[in-house]
């Protein structure tokens, strides 16, 4: 995702990196020139490690956290020049609202990875989904269709601009290339 991102530029971008964790992404593209970061995740104990990081690295006045889910609080949090989503479409069960509301917070860049799509990976999603399930546990991964969400992403108005894959995830990085109407 790095690698792509850097392709497109950072220098003075703001970056809203949603499902944050403890903020090694946003926290490297500070490092590397980007102006300001916002991290958004549901955990507390990872904001509170992404603050900790964050100060660390002294950064600390170029960072902003949200606590929350965030299609709930996106309301509330500001536009950026890139938005983010690493390992985040996967967790998250109500797909098309979480690509309105952070696509709507990406001025420029919109990048995020998602499961690759090889039969031992969905296999293995699969697999831990039913086993979540039955199990009745707190969180589960979802399997999404990849192809619709990628044509979703396209219909708010990016465009592909760097692709790249491991075994286990997709990276994608879009570029804005229709207006943003708030």
């Amino acid at each position: 995702m790095l690698e792509g991102i850097r392709k497109v530029g950072l220098q003075n971008a703001s970056v809203l990196d949603i499902g944050c964790g403890v903020g090694q992404l946003h926290l490297t593209l500070l490092k590397e020139g980007a102006a300001r970061a916002t991290g958004v995740d549901m955990a507390e104990g990872m904001i509170s490690k992404a603050r900790e990081f964050a100060a660390a690295s002294g950064v600390s006045e170029k960072t902003n956290y949200v606590l929350g889910d965030f299609v709930s609080v996106s309301k509330s949090v500001e536009t950026a020049d890139i938005a983010m989503l690493d390992k985040v479409v996967c967790c998250y069960e109500f797909l098309n609202e979480l690509l309105d509301a952070s696509t709507a917070k990406a001025n420029s860049v919109y990048a995020l990875t998602h499961p690759a799509e090889h039969w031992m990976i969905k296999l293995s999603f699969n697999l831990l989904i039913g086993v979540r399930t039955l199990f009745r546990a707190d969180f589960r991964p979802y399997w999404h269709d990849w192809d619709a969400m990628r044509r979703g992403i396209e219909r708010r108005g990016f465009q592909l601009v760097h692709q790249d894959a491991t075994f286990w995830w997709n990276v994608l990085v879009y570029r804005r290339t229709a207006p943003l109407f708030l």
